[in-house]
């Protein structure tokens, strides 16, 4: 029998905080999760090779801490922002309300690729401490 005073101590409360999308959109250190705020924060990297516009397009899975997920800036300008090759920006993401504690999220960004005119998705995983 456990100990009714010990806390509930959930596996997913212990994971790492961790940011990682694929190669081409690389995250640079752990996410922020702001409950009060209901943003996340994410230091992204364009590791296309060439110039990307990040745009508004945003969205997460289903069941995941980010509801109704808004991209409310991106290196502190609205989107859609261009971004050079091996430039480093950060993205704020709105969330509905989520709690404090784990946050958890598979995220869908959007690129378009400025030379042929094609938008491209790419899906990263964020795990934070929300705060």
């Amino acid at each position: 029998m456990g100990d009714s005073r010990r806390p509930h101590r959930s596996p997913e409360r212990f994971l790492p905080e961790r940011c990682s999308f694929p190669a081409e959109l690389s995250c640079i250190g752990k996410p922020l999760a702001d409950f009060n705020a209901d943003t996340i924060t994410l230091s992204l990297v364009n590791n296309v090779g060439y110039p990307i516009t990040l745009t508004q397009e945003i969205s997460t899975e289903t069941g995941s801490s980010c509801l109704s997920p808004m991209v409310q800036t991106i290196g502190g300008n609205p989107p859609n922002v261009s971004m050079l090759n091996g430039e480093q920006m950060l993205l704020v993401i709105n969330c509905t309300s989520f709690d404090e504690g784990r946050f958890k999220a598979d995220v869908t960004l959007h690129y378009l690729h400025t030379q042929n005119g094609i938008e491209y998705p790419v899906t990263g995983e964020v795990r934070a401490t929300a705060r």
